[in-house]
């Protein structure tokens, strides 16, 4: 409704400005305007209707003995002419456009000039309407990708992200693991019955290439994830650089270039024939083509070229140059004026426009309204176009931080799913997976001299390994949403040191344990994860684990007093003090881990009540 309501003003100044210039034509100051009023309503209707209306009322007034040269159809033709570059499309346009050209051409008796000017006149217009059209279109787009950002939860998209890559995970880390442990297991169970050097090493060197495999899984799992989370960056929507509104730089734009030198190259054109300009013009046509240059950069300089120097030229007698120079020159200044705003250059532009008033009341009064239509035209243009490109920068800002605030949320999100993943992994396969080695490592050494005992040791690896896979089953069904991690309701250390602290000498201090899940869960990881590093850096030694309960919360110490045999450490993959840490501070503990001044090695965990009121249970 506002748009008809637009068209309907737009018809009637249109028709009202018709009227006053076609005072003393007799019947057809009557009879142009309506239909050029109506010409102007139809493009609301279809753009080509407008333009058939614009040829309409031009061969009506020709036909009632308008002169050619009058203006009287000018700003319903312009109005018509922009208002078709808004709306229709590109072809179209171009040839409603031309047919508006031809007719003012053969209304002209077929004049040359009357065709180059009509067509220079009425493409610029045309083009002025297009590039509003895309830069309104482009406006609308990033409204509407900013209100579909904004509409979107992050919270819902990150758990969503989060399950694609918990589900990912879950069948390319899970699958790499359990083919190493599958393929340990197979190599000790051929290796039992010979208990050859060859396949026990082959057990050993198989269970190493796992550590390892699982060290590199690990590590890439706690990198910073990438984010290729889909449609996450902002898209710049119909953006176009070189913009009258953006930042002062130091060089022109490109298309500042092309319209000094465009000017520049019209000036001789100027000059040539029965009209042609003296000195003066041709200094005061040089100078204006530096206006583009100096417009954005030093605007000040050249709003007094633009300004100035038609009124120095008219105050020295010489007329402005009246050509195509200055028309570039004029309408790209008029175009930045209304785009951005630029008063200092819109002073200049005011004393462009009063000198040609002067020149043109003093020798051809009949033009006023194309001078008039020349500078008034871009402007009004340029404002349009300086008004939805704001909305568009705004839109395409808010798009882009909202993109940026919920790309952190979901990058944290996967990044804490990853560090829990990374975290799991090692509690469920780094501990069994050493072990196997240790065993391994075992068999080796004694295959010679205890075979029963080296058979006994292959055995653990593969039961180690069968627990180790049930384990990654267990673990590939909660990353994949189809089980509950369901997890022990106490710390349950018996069987922890049962089954992690096999070859140490473990003494377990735990008169009370916490009944709470959460802490429960912590304190069983903290002694698995001590017995775990003892076996492997320090086997067959004395172990002594320690849980205790103080006024701020629960402490667990766990201090081995160093390797008790000779035999060398199994490599770990370094990361399970690093996700007990991660665990600690999330529960508002910490751990502290580091060797002794008198050998050994001391682990210690604290945590606070989650619940001062929990109950308690022996152990």
């Amino acid at each position: 409704m506002s748009r008809w309501r637009g068209l309907v003003v737009l018809a009637l100044a249109c028709a009202g400005l018709d009227a006053f210039l076609l005072a003393g034509e007799g019947i057809a100051r009557y009879a142009v305007p309506p239909v050029a009023a109506l010409a102007v309503l139809a493009v609301g209707l279809a753009p080509w209707a407008g333009l058939v209306g614009v040829v309409a009322a031009m061969v009506l007034g020709g036909w009632l003995g308008v002169p050619t040269e009058s203006p009287a159809l000018l700003p319903a033709t312009l109005a018509v002419t922009y208002l078709a570059g808004r709306s229709a499309g590109a072809w179209p346009g171009v040839a409603g456009v031309a047919a508006v050209a031809a007719a003012a051409w053969a209304l002209d008796d077929f004049g040359v000039g009357t065709l180059v000017f009509a067509a220079v006149v009425l493409g610029t217009v045309w083009t002025f309407g297009r590039v509003v059209r895309r830069r309104t279109e482009a406006a609308r787009a990033a409204g509407e990708e900013a209100a579909r950002v904004a509409a979107v939860d992050p919270v819902a998209a990150s758990g969503q992200v989060v399950l694609a890559e918990r589900e990912r995970l879950a069948t390319e880390a899970v699958a790499v693991l359990q083919g190493a442990v599958t393929e340990m297991r197979r190599v000790a169970a051929a290796a039992t019955d010979s208990l050859g050097e060859e396949e026990l090493t082959a057990v050993h060197h198989r269970g190493v290439v796992a550590v390892q495999e699982l060290r590199l899984l690990l590590g890439l799992l706690r990198q910073d994830p990438e984010d290729d989370v889909e449609g996450e960056g902002a898209p710049d929507q119909g953006g176009r650089s070189g913009s009258p509104s953006r930042a002062r730089g130091r060089w022109p734009l490109w298309h500042e270039w092309v319209t000094a030198l465009l000017a520049l190259a019209l000036v001789p054109v100027d000059l040539v024939g029965p009209d042609a300009l003296g000195p003066v013009a041709l200094d005061a046509g040089v100078a204006l083509c530096l206006v583009p240059l100096l417009q954005r950069t030093w605007p000040f300089v050249a709003a007094l070229l633009l300004g100035g120097v038609p009124l120095l030229a008219l105050a020295l007698g010489a007329p402005p140059l009246d050509g195509m120079s200055e028309v570039v020159v004029t309408v790209a200044a008029a175009w930045r004026v209304g785009a951005s705003g630029d008063r200092v250059l819109g002073a200049g532009l005011a004393g462009m426009l009063l000198s040609r008033v002067v020149y043109v009341l003093g020798t051809d009064p009949g033009n006023l309204m194309i001078e008039l239509a020349i500078i008034g035209m871009p402007v009004l243009a340029g404002a349009a176009w300086g008004e939805k490109d704001r909305a568009y920068r705004t839109a395409r800002d808010q798009a882009t931080t909202l993109h940026e605030a919920h790309g952190a949320i979901i990058s944290a999100a996967v990044t804490q799913e990853r560090l829990r993943i990374a975290r799991e992994l090692h509690d469920v396969a780094s501990h069994a997976v050493g072990a196997m080695v240790l065993q391994a490592a075992a068999a080796l050494s004694h295959r010679e001299q205890d075979p029963a005992r080296a058979r006994r040791a292959l055995a653990v690896v593969d039961s180690s390994g069968a627990d180790a896979l049930g384990e990654l089953r267990r673990l590939r069904s909660v990353l994949r949403g189809d089980a509950r991690d369901e997890q022990p309701p106490t710390a349950d250390l018996a069987g922890i040191v049962a089954r992690v602290g096999e070859g140490l000498d473990v003494r377990l201090d735990a008169a009370t344990l916490p009944q709470d899940p959460v802490t429960a869960a912590f304190v069983r990881q903290v002694v698995h994860e001590g017995l775990a590093n003892a076996s492997r850096h320090a086997p067959g030694s004395r172990v002594e684990v320690r849980v205790g309960q103080t006024p701020a919360g629960w402490v667990v110490d766990i201090v081995d007093d160093g390797a008790a045999l000779a035999r060398p450490a199994v490599q770990s993959t370094g990361y399970g003090l690093v996700g007990l840490a991660e665990r600690a501070r999330a529960l508002g503990g910490e751990v502290t881990a580091g060797p002794m001044t008198d050998g050994g090695f001391a682990l210690r965990a604290s945590l606070r009540h989650t619940d001062p009121a929990a109950e308690r249970v022996d152990a």
